[in-house]
Order: structure tokens, then C-alpha cells, then sequence
């Protein structure tokens, strides 16, 4: 009770900080983990985004606060979401009710759902990937197609990765997203998601990732074969660590990544993105 409590005064203080209003535990499915917090600045219509968070156990909303509040703050309805990661079919069936809610509730929110961007870290960054890639096919249950795609700090295959032990992991990780799961976890490598007609795509590692090179060449090989517009961040580990963008409000590499990442979304509104734009610290 203590800890949750803290959290909510965390998640206050950085709302307050940047001038945003903040609307929390927000039950969006019947998963266990369907449940999302809401940031705005004002009550205008707004455009959209949703993080889905890194997996279980390893972040909590909460944590996301600082990030959350400042690109809230630059005129986006910022949404952190989990997704179930108990298998695929939990994943996809959260995705579905995450399109349901914005559906549903975006115009009473004042969210402008046809300028939908999804967004991830970790294995959330696989969720985002999906959600979009469903959308993008038009797969049943999937009828807004996102604006543009976020993805944050390395996108690993995560129910697979999961499993393994720290011996296997590293016998794994040669093969960057040619991880293979089984029939009900992920069949399939998360680059196979890019398709022609894909959204615009923003993607910030560190050197600090894991994964992080082998993932973001074979990520950005499946853009440009698909011919899909995207904006690099590359931080280097002398500057930064993984996760830095979290610490917004307190650390200028984070606040610098935070307002790369907004300034990607408004170039997609405004149809002003480059083919492969990139940025580095």
C-alpha cells in the first residue's frame, strides 16, 4: 500500500511539474493487465499517443510518469498501457480492446484517434509494432490506422526471451529478431510486422541496448525495403544509459530525446518527414 501510494504522488509531482492533468488506473479490457493511465494538457482535442510499457514485473506505469508528462505537455494525449504478455493471443486480444477504448471513449476524452500514434519500450515496442502492423493489414478488430510508430530502448522478442536462461539468452541474442517462439507465444520476427503501406516510424536506442545493433540494422533494412518514412535517435553510451529517456525534467539527453520523438509526430501531421531522418548525442 505504501508503494502504491508513493507512486501515485511520483506520477502527481511530474504531472504538476509540466503542467499536465493526469487520469490513472483507467481499466481498458479484462486482461489483468488492461489498464492505462491518461495525460493531457488542457481540454482541447487532442492527438494521441500510446506506450505500451516494457513487460510485467520489470516497469510499472508508474515509472513512466516524467516521459509521459513532458511529451503530454507538447500538445499529445500521452496513454501508458500494458499489454498481457502471457502468449500472443493475450497480447493481440489487449491491442484489440486498446483500439475498442480509444473507439469508444476518444471522443469523450477529447482524443483525436485519426491521428493515433502508437508507441513502446522493450517488449512493449514488439506491441506497438503489432498493434500498428494489424492495422496496417486490416486484420479484424483493427480499424484505426496509426499516424506513426514510437519504439523505444531496443525491441526484443519478449515471451521468448523471457524464457530462456542467461546461457541460452546469449546463444539467442546472435540472432537479433530471428528468434522463433512456438505456436501460441511469437511465430514470427517483429520486422516481419513493416509491410508497404506501414506508418512512419521514430525508433531511439543507446549504445546501452540490449540488442541494440543487431536490432535497429535489421529494423531499419526492413523499412527502407518497404519503403517506409523513418526518424533515427542514437544515443551513445558515454552520454547515456538505457532507459534515459525516463528521466525527463531532470536530464537534458532525455529531454532532448523526449522532444525528438514529439517533433517526429508533428512532422508526420504535418507530412513534413524526411525518408531517413537521424539525429545523434
Amino acid at each position: 500500500m505504501f508503494l502504491k501510494a508513493l507512486h501515485r504522488r511520483i506520477k502527481t509531482e511530474s504531472a504538476n511539474e509540466f503542467g499536465v492533468s493526469v487520469k490513472t488506473n483507467v481499466r481498458y479490457g479484462d486482461y489483468a493487465d488492461a489498464v492505462c493511465d491518461v495525460y493531457r494538457l488542457g481540454e482541447g482535442r487532442l492527438p494521441v499517443i500510446v506506450h505500451f510499457t516494457d513487460s510485467p514485473g520489470k516497469s510499472d506505469r508508474s515509472d513512466y510518469s516524467a516521459m509521459a508528462s513532458a511529451i503530454a505537455a507538447k500538445n499529445k494525449v500521452f496513454v501508458v498501457a500494458k499489454t498481457s504478455v502471457e502468449s500472443l493471443k493475450a497480447m493481440t486480444d489487449c491491442l484489440r480492446q486498446m483500439e475498442e477504448y480509444l473507439k469508444l471513449s476518444g471522443a469523450g476524452e477529447k482524443m483525436d484517434v485519426n491521428t493515433l500514434f502508437f508507441s513502446g519500450d522493450g517488449t512493449g515496442a514488439w506491441s506497438a509494432l503489432k498493434a500498428a502492423g494489424a492495422a496496417t493489414r486490416g486484420e479484424p478488430g483493427f480499424s484505426i490506422k496509426p499516424t506513426g510508430v514510437m519504439l523505444f530502448s531496443g525491441i526484443p522478442e519478449p515471451m521468448e526471451l523471457a524464457r530462456l536462461d542467461l546461457r541460452s539468452a546469449k546463444n539467442a541474442l546472435k540472432y537479433g529478431f530471428g528468434v522463433h517462439g512456438s505456436a501460441d507465444t511469437i511465430p514470427e520476427s517483429a520486422v516481419k510486422e513493416i509491410c508497404p503501406g506501414f506508418p512512419p516510424v521514430f525508433f531511439l536506442h543507446s549504445d546501452a541496448d540490449n540488442l541494440s545493433f543487431s536490432q535497429t540494422a535489421q529494423l531499419r533494412s526492413a523499412l527502407k525495403r518497404a519503403e517506409v518514412k523513418y526518424s533515427e535517435y542514437r544515443a551513445a553510451y558515454r552520454n547515456v544509459k538505457r532507459d534515459f529517456y525516463l528521466d525527463a525534467g531532470s536530464r537534458p539527453e532525455a529531454d532532448s530525446a523526449l522532444a525528438a520523438a514529439a517533433r517526429f509526430a508533428d512532422k508526420c501531421l504535418n507530412n513534413e518527414l524526411r525518408i531517413d531522418e537521424y539525429t545523434e548525442i
